[in-house]
């Protein structure tokens, strides 16, 4: 199975262009800040597993994002994008 390892807490620079339900990541992101630690979760379509990017980008430790067919299909060079911005993304 396909995933992708994020690890959170490092500082973000640059601009992102919000579209869509972005309010659905909020809850998501509140949580994985009070665990203080990365966690193993399941993508289950496509915006939630953007959202699980968001959190798993915002949390300490490293997560690991599984079921991510839907997050490849839905957005092309993701990897290299969270990249540029700092992010320590790697798609296994």
């Amino acid at each position: 199975m396909s995933v992708i390892l994020v690890e959170g807490g490092v500082p973000l620079m640059g601009s992102v262009r919000i579209k869509g339900a972005k309010n659905a990541s909020l809850p998501i992101m509140a949580a994985s800040l009070l665990t203080g630690k990365g966690a193993s979760v399941y993508a289950p379509d496509l915006r939630g597993g953007a959202a699980l990017l968001i959190a798993a980008l915002a949390a300490r430790g490293v997560s690991e994002i599984r079921g991510i067919r839907h997050i490849r299909r839905g957005y092309s060079r993701l990897t290299s994008r969270l990249r540029a911005l700092g992010g320590r993304v790697y798609m296994g």
